[in-house]
């Protein structure tokens, strides 16, 4: 109760304080955490970890698209640690002249365990990111195309090509509190060097704004057959501020199964609610989700709704044991 009690609570504070923004964002990010905060690439159990998630909204006039996959090493430095590198490609299509993003970012983590049983791990991590960002002016209308003019803005737009490099930085504290109880927070500071690129010519005339991610999230076991994980995703990126809460459990119809049932709520403070849906195995996560929005948008648009599929699957590495010679006396 005491647990159910602080979650509440903290969920009601941010809900006062929180207004949303845009960016690429998703309902469920245990399928693209690593998107969130570097530090969390390589968070995982086991050697492979390929995942994705593809999220589309308001009649297809935004679409974002992730996929990727991360792998553990053994740390050269201490045996309890571990560094992880990861590789991830994004795409991001928003409004009608369809400005577009794509890209690829190199990520690199390293995991230093406080203890032998890695109860309490501290995750460094960092991302070099290559984005590319275009526009389509297929469907540009305006009073001065429509009387069958050429309009400059069309020709500005036409030339248009914003090539960008940014990194990344992420810490993460992972912390298991008893044979219940597991914590997870971290902080990242996304676009560090708040890249500019060139819409018209060579010149930079245009930044894309830096941003800083916050994240909690309590997994707590209540029984054998149903597990709880309440979460706070914060974003604030050019004086807007977005809140993303969720309340996902895990559940089994029996003991003896050893697949899991994923059922959830997400909320964007000021801008939608969501459902959430999926199924859960030892190394293979799926989930589906659904956004109905809240906000103005939802007053102009004729679908204020989103479908969201994320996955992810991890591998592990056989270790084959390496047996003592036998050594045979000779026969004297």
């Amino acid at each position: 109760m005491k647990v159910i009690r602080l979650t509440l609570g903290f969920f009601l504070f941010l809900w006062a304080a929180g207004i949303s923004s845009q960016d690429m964002h998703f309902s469920n990010y245990r399928t693209a955490s690593n998107i969130f905060n570097p530090a969390h690439t390589g968070d995982f159990p086991g050697f492979i970890k390929v995942q994705g998630t593809v999220r589309t909204q308001y009649q297809r006039v935004y679409e974002h698209g992730i996929t990727g996959a991360e792998m553990n090493l053994h740390s050269p430095l201490r045996q309890k640690d571990w560094i992880s590198a990861g590789i991830n490609l994004l795409y991001d299509r928003t409004g009608q002249l369809s400005y577009t993003t794509a890209g690829g970012t190199m990520l690199m983590a390293y995991h230093f365990a406080a203890d032998k049983k890695r109860n309490t791990v501290i995750s460094l991590g960092g991302g070099f990111e290559f984005l590319k960002l275009s526009v389509s002016t297929l469907d540009y209308r305006s009073e001065t195309t429509l009387s069958g003019n050429q309009d400059p803005d069309l020709a500005a737009l036409s030339s248009f090509n914003g090539k960008l490099t940014t990194f990344h930085l992420g810490m993460a504290v992972s912390r298991r509190i008893d044979k219940k109880n597991f914590v997870r927070t971290g902080a990242a500071f996304i676009r560090a060097n708040s890249p500019t690129y060139s819409t018209i010519g060579k010149s930079s005339d245009a930044s894309l704004g830096s941003r800083i991610n916050v994240s909690t999230a309590l997994n707590t076991t209540l029984s054998k057959q149903l597990s709880l994980e309440p979460a706070v995703y914060f974003s604030f990126s050019e004086n807007q501020t977005n809140i993303n809460l969720q309340l996902i459990s895990s559940w089994k119809l029996s003991s003896k199964h050893k697949w899991k049932g994923i059922t959830g709520l997400t909320g964007r403070l000021g801008e939608s609610l969501g459902i959430m849906a999926g199924y859960s195995a030892k190394n293979t996560y799926v989930t589906l989700a659904f956004d109905i929005v809240t906000g103005q948008v939802a007053t102009v648009v004729r679908n204020p709704g989103a479908m969201e599929l994320g996955f992810y699957h991890i591998f592990h590495k056989d270790h084959k044991p390496k047996p003592k010679p036998v050594v045979f006396c000779p026969r004297l």
